[in-house]
């Protein structure tokens, strides 16, 4: 993972297309975007149009919290994938815990999705210690 990355919140339009180009073109390799950001088509949009190799950049997205049950997050994740116009992400996260959802039902769910080569990485962005910690027993 690339330790610098080009974060895309409020990005949209072909603002979005465009600094995404140019965070490519002066050598950025990581790219952030999420489905609350509402760019993900954007994002894809720059990646294609760059001559940086897909498996140069290291793709992260996140899913919103209402998405996290297992019935939600294959949907979701094959809506990001087409999107961004990829068959992968380097690092799928959950964005916010998510309410009425353990935990454990997301993870597994995020799990199924990394055997089948969707997705090569996973992890959490804003989770108290608490709920870490119960995360990282999952895993």
């Amino acid at each position: 993972m690339p330790q610098l990355g080009f974060g895309t919140f409020k990005l949209s339009g072909a603002r979005c297309v465009s600094a995404v180009e140019c965070a490519l073109e002066v050598g950025y390799r990581h790219v952030d975007t999420a489905q609350l950001y509402r760019n993900e088509e954007e994002v894809g949009l720059a990646i294609r149009n760059s001559s940086v190799d897909r498996e140069a950049i290291f793709l992260t997205t996140k899913v919103w919290r209402d998405r996290l049950s297992a019935d939600s997050l294959g949907p979701s994740v094959e809506e990001s994938l087409r999107s961004l116009r990829t068959e992968y992400v380097d690092l799928l996260l959950v964005h916010w815990p998510g309410v009425g959802v353990p935990i454990e039902e997301t993870l597994e769910t995020m799990i199924a999705l990394h055997q089948t080569g969707k997705v090569r990485l996973l992890g959490v962005s804003n989770f108290p210690p608490s709920l870490l910690k119960r995360a990282l027993r999952c895993c």
